[in-house]
């Protein structure tokens, strides 16, 4: 993929009682990696909290929670490979390897469906699911930004209360050695306030049915929705800086 590339982290901590201690080492640890200058190409940071909330679950008995998910934008694609050997290098040296070991990374093209431009916009929604395992990620994805998108942005009106909806398509030929955790996709949503998390239950009719619709291209028990709260880490410059949610 030319141009650049967005990278998801997605962190579990190994103590799930030690929340707060465990995104403030892993905080200190991003900052080390700037300030050592072991990002190359490097566009913006954001590190997201995961709240502990269950905002839709599938099956309870199979829903794996991560506890937080580090976006990174890089210039190309080798930068965000070369971050990767960066981070995954320091596993093994005290904290960092309770967190880098835990670690699942996906690399994906990052599409803007949707934006009201209304701001601001303090409610972050990710979600992560693997493809229907008899059909080929192309496939997956294409249905996924196309049938499925239209369902529930212009047949169920969605975007009545999703004020900006990205897909992060995971590259095509990205594999991820941790394979119980390849995802292939995963949709983000902003929504205006905690008072419209009712429309992304699973009782909400634009909910049934986007879940009706799931079989025709996701792995529904693989489905994990996190409502997650935004921290920029960095930003290069203003114009770079992505937009801004306040």
């Amino acid at each position: 993929m030319a141009g650049p590339v967005k990278l998801m982290l997605l962190l579990r901590a190994a103590n799930p009682g030690a929340l707060v201690a465990f995104n403030q080492h892993w905080r200190n640890y991003l900052n080390g990696l700037l300030e050592n200058d072991r990002l190359g190409g490097l566009i913006r940071i954001v590190h997201n909290e995961v709240a502990p909330v269950e905002v839709r679950s599938i099956d309870d008995e199979a829903v794996f929670r991560w506890d937080a998910v580090t976006e990174f934008w890089f210039d190309s694609r080798g930068e965000a490979d070369a971050a990767v050997a960066a981070i995954r290098s320091d596993a093994g040296s005290g904290y960092k390897e309770e967190i880098v070991a835990l670690a699942t990374h996906l690399l994906v093209d990052e599409r803007l469906l949707h934006d009201s431009g209304i701001r601001p916009l303090p409610v972050k929604i990710l979600v992560f699911f693997k493809r229907r395992p008899d059909i080929s990620r192309p496939d997956s994805q294409a249905y996924w930004h196309g049938p499925h998108a239209r369902l529930g942005m212009e047949d169920y009106d969605a975007t009545a209360f999703l004020k900006r909806y990205f897909q992060n398509h995971v590259l095509g030929d990205y594999h991820n050695a941790d394979t119980q955790h390849e995802y292939d996709g995963s949709p983000e949503f902003w929504l205006e306030s905690t008072d419209v998390l009712g429309m992304v239950g699973p009782d909400s009719d634009v909910m049934k049915a986007i879940s009706e619709d799931e079989k025709n291209f996701a792995d529904r028990a693989s489905i994990v929705t996190l409502l997650v709260n935004e921290q920029e880490i960095f930003a290069r410059d203003a114009q770079s800086a992505g937009w801004v949610a306040a």
